[in-house]
Parts: structure tokens; C-alpha cells; sequence
């Protein structure tokens, strides 16, 4: 079975483009699928953690929350934040600290975020995206490209 390949450099050159993109006032596209929502917010959460590692911390704040699920309705909002971090934490991309509300990224997560790149590691070039969404809210690009890495960290972390 041949491997699809991926270029990651070519990945975090276009997200060094896209986060000096400036802020627009465009309404998420309403055919945005949860899943879509749901790879943003896991790189959002992975930025979150990795910058924090290896103290434990919160997922995500609620500005960064409140992007992710702009135009959301509020139950749905609600679903994809629960059923996300509990999906991240079954599957092992991160781990509770016991008794907390609090979490820090697993090992073959950190070994993917740790990854070298020519602009750093996967996981401070993802720290960018995270800053870039906290600025500003992000423009139809910026979460193409958030998406992508989302997906790119997955089909990582599943080899």
C-alpha cells in the first residue's frame, strides 16, 4: 500500500502567509460541517498545551472557543467542545491530570508537535495559528489552512 505524501513544508509556509493576513469582519461560510470546527479546535488545543508543556492547563480559553464556534448555536457550541475533549482524551492525543479539569499532551503527541520544520516545530508553528485566531478572528483562509494541519496531525499521529 503506497503512503500518501505530504508536504508539511509547504504546510507551514502557507501558514506563515495566512496568519499576516488581515482581520475581516466575513461571517463563517454556514455549510462549515462539525468536523471542520472540530479540526480547528484540536489544533487549537494542541497549540494551547504544547506551548504549556509540560505543565498541565486548561484546553482552550473562551476567546479562542468563542472563534472556533462563531456563528454556532449555543447547544452545538456546547457538543463540540464536550464531545471533543472527551475525543481527544479516549483516543490519547492528551491526557487529564487526576481530579482536574486540567491536561497536557501525551508522548506520541508531543513526538509529532515536536517535529522540525524550517520555521520550528510543528508545534510552535501551530502556536502561531493559536495566536493569530486570539488576535483577530480568523478569515476563511486562516481555517482552510488550521484545518489542514489538523488533518496533517492526525494522519500523523495514526502511523
Amino acid at each position: 500500500m503506497a503512503e500518501a505524501s505530504f508536504d508539511i513544508e509547504a504546510l507551514v509556509a502557507e501558514i506563515q502567509a495566512v496568519v499576516k493576513e488581515p482581520p475581516t469582519n466575513e461571517p463563517v461560510n454556514p455549510a462549515t460541517t462539525m468536523r471542520e470546527r472540530f479540526f480547528e479546535m484540536l489544533v487549537m488545543v494542541l497549540a494551547n498545551l504544547y506551548a504549556k508543556t509540560p505543565v498541565a492547563s486548561s484546553l482552550l480559553d473562551r476567546v479562542t472557543l468563542q472563534r472556533v464556534s462563531a456563528g454556532m448555536e449555543d447547544g452545538d457550541a456546547g457538543k463540540l467542545s464536550m464531545r471533543g475533549e472527551d475525543w481527544m482524551r479516549v483516543e490519547g492525543l492528551l491526557k487529564q491530570q487526576e481530579g482536574q479539569k486540567a491536561y497536557f499532551v501525551a508522548r506520541p503527541t508531543l513526538a509529532v508537535l515536536s517535529t522540525i520544520t524550517s520555521a520550528g516545530t510543528i508545534g510552535e508553528v501551530i502556536d502561531k495559528l493559536l495566536k493569530r485566531y486570539n488576535e483577530a478572528p480568523p478569515t476563511a483562509n486562516i481555517r482552510r489552512v488550521t484545518r489542514l494541519t489538523g488533518s496533517y496531525i492526525l494522519a500523523r499521529l495514526s502511523r
